[in-house]
């Protein structure tokens, strides 16, 4: 999950492929693995906030082929119900300075566009979502 923050597309897409193929495994395994798909899809959204090199980008692909690929997952209310936990930007600047509220706002566009499902010129893989146009 390190490398969905990786600045090489190659690592990133390992990445997103490696963490849907074990969603996809996991969701098989009934309700408890149910309950392990709707952790991951949550580190999912915290990790849109995140200021490490391209880690808001790499998620939101992950989240937005997760939500694609995985139906039923989770619906777009349990999403924007994480992302407003964890993407919370009233008292932002105060609480966390400048850059990180910057990259919580950023994340919040990242949830909002992997719940719609653009994915841009990577459309098939879910690469493209943004780089760089935030």
């Amino acid at each position: 999950r390190r490398d969905l923050a990786s600045k090489s597309d190659g690592k990133r897409r390992k990445a997103e492929e490696t963490l849907l193929r074990t969603a996809q495994r996991v969701a098989a395994e009934g309700p408890a693995g149910q309950a392990e798909v709707q952790y991951i899809v949550e580190r999912l959204v915290k990790g849109l906030g995140s200021s490490r090199d391209m880690a808001g980008v790499g998620f939101s692909s992950a989240l937005a082929r997760m939500l694609r690929e995985l139906p039923g997952i989770s619906d777009s209310v349990k999403v924007m119900d994480l992302m407003d936990k964890h993407l919370e930007l009233s008292g932002a600047v105060k609480r966390l300075g400048h850059r990180e509220a910057r990259s919580v706002a950023e994340g919040q566009v990242l949830g909002v566009k992997a719940l719609m499902g653009h994915t841009g010129k990577g459309e098939k893989d879910g690469l493209g979502l943004l780089e760089g146009n935030v």
